[in-house]
Order: C-alpha cells, then sequence, then structure tokens
C-alpha cells in the first residue's frame, strides 16, 4: 500500500491545521525510532502508522519545527481562540475556585502526593493557567512552561502564576527540582515525547510524580478495521502520536517510571470549535450582567457547579467513557530500571526489533482497548 493509496477518513471538527503541502519526509515511532508502514490517512491528509512495540499510532510524517513553531505561537489566538481579558481571567480564577475540589486530576495528585500545600508543580504546555489556578488554590506552589508569548503574558498578568516563554529542556536549570511534573493534553502535541519524558524524568525529585492526561489512543485499537472507526483520528488534528495504556505499560518496562495510577475517562468534546453565534451572546451576557448585578455572579456559579454534579451522577457520567488516558507515573528510584540504573535509557530501534513492522498489527494487548485498570 502507497501513501497515494491511503484510504482518507472524513473529517468531524471544523478546526483543522493548515500544515504546509508536501511533508514527505518519513518520521519513524517516536519512541522507539523504528519505521513502521503507514496504513491509514487523517483528514488534514497526513499519514498514520501504528507501532506494534510500543502500541503507538502516530503521524508518519516530518512537520518541520519552524511549522510548528509558527503554529503553536498564536495557539490560543487563532486555532483555539479564547479570550485574554480581565474579564476571560475571572472566569479562569472563578472555575478555578469552584472547581478545584472536583478535579479529579488535582485529587488523585494530592493523594499521592500527601497534599499539595508547600508542594512545587510544573505545567508543560500550562496553555492560559486554568489547572495551576486551581492547584494554587489549593496551596502549591506552582510554575508553567508555555511556548505561546501571548499565552505567557496572560497567564503572568493576569492569572498571577510564573510561567517562562522556553523549551522544555532549558526549563529543568531554570526552575529547579519539583514534585511534580504535569502534561494535559501535551504529550499528543510535541514531536519528539521521548526526549521530553527524559527532560522531565530529570526535573523530577526524587520519587516524583508525572501527570499525563491525553486522548486514549487505545480506542483505536491494533488492527485497520477499528482504527477508521476511532473517533480521534478524526478531530483534534494538531495531535501528533496517540498514546495507549499499553504504551504506558512499555515506559514502565523500558526503566525509570513506575506506575501510581492508570485509566480511562470522559468523551470527546465534539462541540469544540462549532459554538454558536447564541452561544457567545449568552456567554457575553453573562459576563456582562455577573459584573453589574448584585449576586448574578454567585447564581451563575451556583448552576454551572449544578451542571457539573448532573454530568457526574446523570447519562454523561465522565467516569462511563474511554476517551482519555489518564496515568500518573513515579519517577523511580536508582536500580529500578532494567539497566540496573534510575535513569531512562536512550530508547532504540532494537526496542521494537523482536516484532517485524507490519502495516497493522491485529493483536491487541488487554490494556490497549481502552478498559479502565
Amino acid at each position: 500500500m502507497t501513501r497515494e493509496t491511503l484510504e482518507t477518513l472524513e473529517r468531524l471538527d471544523p478546526r483543522t491545521p493548515a500544515w504546509p503541502a508536501g511533508q514527505s519526509a518519513d518520521r519513524a515511532c517516536p519512541l522507539c525510532d523504528r519505521t513502521r508502514q503507514p496504513v491509514l490517512r487523517r483528514p488534514d491528509g497526513l499519514p498514520l502508522s501504528y507501532c506494534a512495540a510500543c502500541h503507538l499510532w502516530f503521524v508518519a510524517c516530518v512537520i518541520p519545527d519552524s511549522v510548528l513553531r509558527q503554529f503553536y505561537s498564536d495557539y490560543w489566538g487563532t486555532f483555539r481562540p479564547a479570550p485574554r481579558t480581565s474579564l476571560g481571567a475571572r472566569r479562569f480564577l472563578d472555575a478555578a475556585e469552584a472547581g478545584a475540589n472536583q478535579d479529579i486530576r488535582l485529587q488523585r495528585l494530592e493523594a499521592l502526593l500527601g497534599g499539595l500545600k508547600g508542594r512545587r508543580i510544573f505545567e508543560v504546555g500550562c496553555g492560559l493557567g486554568a489547572f495551576l489556578a486551581g492547584a494554587k488554590a489549593r496551596g502549591a506552589e506552582v510554575v508553567g512552561q508555555e511556548v505561546s508569548s501571548a499565552a505567557c503574558e496572560f497567564v503572568r498578568a493576569k492569572i498571577g502564576v510564573p510561567v517562562l516563554n522556553e523549551s522544555l529542556e532549558s526549563c529543568a536549570e531554570t526552575a529547579g527540582s519539583v514534585d511534580a511534573v504535569v502534561m494535559i493534553d501535551v504529550i499528543e502535541h510535541l514531536a519528539r515525547p521521548k526526549e521530553a519524558l527524559t527532560s522531565v524524568w530529570r526535573m523530577l525529585s526524587p520519587d516524583g510524580l508525572l501527570l499525563l492526561w491525553t486522548p486514549n489512543g487505545g480506542g483505536a485499537g491494533a488492527s485497520l478495521e477499528t482504527s477508521r472507526s476511532w473517533v480521534g483520528f478524526r478531530m483534534d488534528l494538531d495531535h501528533l502520536q496517540y498514546f495507549s495504556a499499553a504504551t504506558i505499560a512499555c515506559l514502565r518496562d523500558r526503566g525509570g517510571w513506575r506506575i501510581e495510577h492508570l485509566e480511562t475517562v470522559g468523551f470527546p468534546d465534539l462541540e469544540a470549535g462549532q459554538a454558536t453565534s447564541g452561544d457567545r451572546q449568552i456567554r457575553l451576557a453573562t459576563e456582562y450582567y455577573g459584573s453589574r448585578i448584585p449576586g448574578a455572579r454567585q447564581l451563575v456559579r451556583a448552576v454551572k457547579a449544578l451542571g457539573r454534579e448532573l454530568r457526574v451522577f446523570g447519562w454523561r457520567d465522565a467516569r462511563l467513557g474511554t476517551y482519555h488516558l489518564f496515568t500518573i507515573l513515579r519517577r523511580a528510584p536508582a536500580g529500578f530500571g532494567p539497566d540496573g540504573v534510575g535513569e531512562p535509557r536512550v530508547w532504540t530501534a532494537e526496542d521494537g526489533a523482536s516484532r517485524a513492522p507490519t502495516e497493522v498489527d491485529s493483536e491487541t494487548s488487554g490494556d490497549e482497548d481502552g478498559r479502565k485498570r
């Protein structure tokens, strides 16, 4: 099967990145560097391959670093527009205060750290600072990293959280040792996730934690038939790889990490990017009257809180979904890894050499189908 004859999936998400034409350079598996044959094409035209050794679907062509830097420089202004005004900041802070006690990621992180107060938490790709605002509200000492200069300015000035506008590799020296690193909807965007995970390992204090929240690529299975029907390949087309629960097990087996928490949860946001003008008018009216009518803001917050409760206990119970992969890894102590040392070894193509590359591996591991652990 040649790239020209690959089946192209139907688009679900109106937000499609305008990748430059002619992305022809082959991209190997970003975790083991082994070349895999493309078997499917996303709606944006990019080919997808499956690595049987890493249980990982990934975009099989190279997007130049310069293109990615340009794309993410104004990510929150063009591709995922969000209000960066004082009113927008107020909404973020209100949501952080109201939702911090209900965020399952914060809850689990707090339990594993023995409390958040005084703990140093570093978020990679912090965006507009929503998660860090919630962690700060619960007493954590927070620092973020973000490639968008505009987002950095917003988080510093409006959210009151320090954020570094530099590469992850250089953050280790700047930020120093931290108790936890958080990557929410980030690992799937990185051109070099293997190197990013090594940088994170080095940032963490001994016994530190890494929280990953990413689309569950296990939902695509490991066959062409199951992958065709997975919604994750037809939306959020800025993603470059799709981790599965079995991928997380590979991280553990190759050394440097221990799994503390692993589950699948939630549903895809099929309405993202499709808000109507009426939705926007309602939001603007809420912001306007919330700042002018006594008690209006409290009423709005109460209604939002009720909505969250209804989603938890109603038919949209997020705990019944499997779209997101949620895992927390602990930095393994010295001697834990298969090489007898704590630091993860450099992964090579030999990691996947035990199985010959095929177009699609029809086998699936027990955890790769998206079931909860």
